[in-house]
C-alpha cells in the first residue's frame, strides 16, 4: 500500500505554512497572562479518520490531544501524570470509534508475526508481556468502560479530583454521532 503522503510533502507544506505562522506563547507567558487554564485531555485513536481538532472545532489551548492505537489511556499514563503535574488537566475525555483498526487484529496475532519476522531477536522473550492495543470486546463500548475504569480505579498516582472527571464516548465514523458511554 502506498503512503497517503510522504515526509517530503509534509516538510514542503511546513515551509509554505511558515510564512503565515503565528508564534505560540511560551508556557510562562500563558501563565503570566492568565490564559494558562487547565485544558481538557482528549485520548483517542491514532486512526487518520479521527480528527479531534475538526470534530470539536478546537481552538488554541482548549484541549490536549493524545493519540494511540484504540485511544487507550494505559500506555499514556506517564503522559497523563506529567502533564497534570506540569500544566494541570481539567477533565479526561476518552473517545473510541466504530470500525477501529484495533478490532481487526489480536495481540497474539501481532506477537506471532513479530516472532516469525524476528526469530533470532533477543527481544522475542519480552513479546508475551506486550500489549499492542487490540480491542477484543464486542461491543467496543466495553473497551471504553474498561479504559474509564482504569483511570478511575486502577491507575496509580492519578489525583482524586481528576479520577472523578473522566468520561467516555463512542464516535460513529459514518454518521459523526458522538455518544457518551456510561460506566
Amino acid at each position: 500500500m502506498e503512503a497517503a503522503i510522504t515526509i517530503d510533502e509534509l516538510v514542503a507544506r511546513a515551509k509554505q505554512h511558515q510564512s503565515q505562522y503565528q508564534p505560540m506563547p511560551l508556557i510562562e507567558e500563558l501563565q503570566a497572562s492568565g490564559q494558562g487554564k487547565k485544558p481538557v485531555m482528549i485520548i483517542t485513536c491514532m486512526d487518520p479518520r479521527i480528527f479531534p481538532d475538526h470534530l470539536f472545532g478546537l481552538k488554541f489551548g482548549e484541549a490536549l490531544v493524545v493519540r494511540n492505537i484504540a485511544g487507550h489511556p494505559r500506555p499514556q499514563l506517564n503522559d497523563i501524570l506529567a502533564i497534570d503535574i506540569g500544566l494541570g488537566v481539567a477533565e479526561i475525555m476518552i473517545i473510541h470509534h466504530t470500525d477501529c483498526g484495533s478490532t481487526h487484529f489480536t495481540n497474539a496475532g501481532v506477537r506471532d508475526k513479530l516472532k516469525e519476522l524476528h526469530p533470532d531477536s533477543p527481544a522475542v522473550a519480552n513479546l508475551d508481556s506486550m500489549d499492542f492495543g487490540a480491542v477484543h470486546q464486542k461491543p467496543v463500548e466495553q473497551s471504553v468502560v474498561d479504559d474509564m475504569n482504569f483511570i478511575r480505579k486502577e491507575a496509580p498516582f492519578v489525583r482524586d479530583g481528576l479520577r472523578e472527571k473522566v468520561r467516555g464516548f463512542m464516535l460513529d465514523i459514518k454518521t459523526g454521532e458522538l455518544r457518551e458511554v456510561k460506566a
